[in-house]
């Protein structure tokens, strides 16, 4: 026994010491390039024309977050529609850190129906003020407001081995600006600006679990950002309006369990990010030259392709379980403009060839106690940027690329504290060696009815059985 649970420590300390001793930087989030933004291949931006992140449940299980994935609980299955417990009865999930976020979750078991919701954020943070700022008081007012928002909603309806769940985001900016229109026109009485760079988007996924196969689908759509600039005055007024980064998406996958300890899957994507859009409308005073105007320019079109394989291999005390990642994306950016540029302008292209890898592992001590650590790193990075189309006295000649290899992001430690049947407390950290405290969350769940509890689902109804959760060796998407 002695020899048993040296064995198993050695093997953590082994998996914890190497992500623990990396000190590289986190991974950078994936370039989104713009029009004529050839020449700057950075890592990801092949992905940039279908990457809109319409997913807004993260891990939420402090094995999950501390395991890079590779382990779970209930938290991290309630709102999945491929591996949801449609015998969960009444399930609750809290969970708080130091973003500051908080994560909401519940979920209830009605007859033949599975209802869960999910809410993760920061609500608002909003502020105000005006004033006449150096003028005399029958100037007009000047006044700012802004916000900015967290908000992450997901709501899923399961029936059966087949679930449906949509998402919901805010997340950004939104303001407003009345001021003196000399500020920004230089001439006209009143100007207001308005922006809405929140970022809000809507996507609906559906995932089946039937065996050992497990296929989800998702399509999502991504309101453009939004800025506008009003001139006021008493004869006349137009109105400047610019929106970008709007999109929709498409995804589709599946994963398949080879056996209790390992699975395979891929997943699909196609995505379009819309034109940016300017356009002048409105009344114009006597004299000016200016006349209503409607411009588009840009717009991208991405494809992509993922592939990966996990497993979980036991150790008695310590489990460790393992996930490479290998993916391509494709994304094509327009240049041509519909207003003054008349000449057909060269396509800018990113090809995008990378793999990661998630490595974690758990070591339980006795029944109610069970440590977790674990690093995601990528382990390479090429894109390559190159031009096509144009005409003949404009022809696409460039090209550039470059390659990036290992980055590690900060790992995570986190313990998990069963103190009764179907009640989980979880304490992890993240993220310390890029600061001083780094990222601290805890968590706290409990089925209240129903299931098996501890993060092992029960069976759903025949024929198909419930798939392997994340802490046997399951993939969840």
């Amino acid at each position: 026994m002695v020899k048993k649970l040296l064995l198993s420590l050695a093997a953590l300390l082994a998996v914890g010491g190497m992500a623990w001793a990396q000190s590289l930087p986190t991974p950078p989030a994936p370039g989104v390039p713009g029009p004529n933004m050839g020449g700057t291949p950075g890592p990801g931006m092949g992905r940039a024309g279908f990457d809109f992140g319409f997913d807004v449940v993260p891990d939420l299980s402090t094995a999950a977050r501390n395991s890079a994935g590779r382990f779970g609980s209930d938290a991290d299955d309630f709102i999945d529609p491929n591996s949801f417990d449609p015998q969960m009865g009444t399930y609750i999930f809290l969970g708080v850190n130091n973003d500051p976020r908080l994560d909401l979750g519940f979920a209830m078991s009605l007859g033949g129906i599975y209802l869960a919701v999910y809410y993760g954020g920061a609500f608002a943070d909003a502020m105000g003020w005006g004033g006449y700022a150096n003028h005399p008081a029958s100037d007009p007012e000047r006044l700012t407001r802004r916000a900015a928002w967290d908000n992450q909603l997901a709501l899923m309806v399961g029936v059966l081995n087949m679930g449906f769940r949509i998402d919901a985001r805010m997340a950004g900016l939104t303001g407003v600006r009345n001021v003196d229109g000399s500020v920004l026109d230089g001439r006209h009485d009143q100007a207001r600006e308005t922006w809405m760079n929140a970022g809000p988007s809507l996507a609906l996924t559906w995932g089946a679990n039937f065996g050992d196969l497990s296929p989800w689908a998702r399509v999502g759509y991504r309101f453009a950002n939004v800025h506008t600039h009003a001139i006021e005055d008493e004869d006349w007024g137009y109105v400047r309006r610019f929106s970008h980064d709007g999109g929709l998406g498409v995804s589709a996958g599946a994963d398949f369990a080879l056996n209790e300890v390992s699975s395979v899957g891929a997943a699909l994507h196609f995505g379009t990010r819309f034109a940016w859009y300017e356009s002048e409308t409105g009344t114009f005073p006597v004299g000016d030259t200016r006349e209503e105007l409607s411009n588009r320019v840009g717009g991208m079109t991405g494809f992509g392709l993922d592939l990966h394989y996990a497993r979980t291999v036991d150790l008695g005390l310590v489990a460790i379980g393992v996930r490479p990642i290998l993916g391509a994306a494709f994304t094509n950016v327009s240049n041509d403009w519909d207003g003054s540029i008349t000449w057909g302008q060269p396509w800018d292209s990113f090809l995008t060839v990378d793999g990661n890898v998630e490595l974690g592992a758990r070591l339980r001590v006795g029944e109610r106690f069970a440590f977790y650590t674990g690093v995601r790193m990528a382990l390479f990075d090429w894109t390559r940027w190159a031009q096509f189309g144009g005409d003949d006295d404009h022809p696409a000649l460039n090209h550039a690329w470059r390659f990036t290899g290992l980055r590690v992001a900060d790992p995570g430690l986190g313990m998990t504290v069963t103190p009764r049947e179907n009640v989980d407390i979880g304490l992890g950290f993240s993220g310390v060696l890029g600061g001083a405290l780094g990222r601290f969350d805890l968590t706290i769940s409990a089925r209240l009815g129903g299931g098996n509890g501890n993060g092992t689902a029960a069976p759903a109804p025949a024929p198909a059985p419930v798939a392997a959760p994340a802490d046997e060796g399951g993939i969840t998407e």
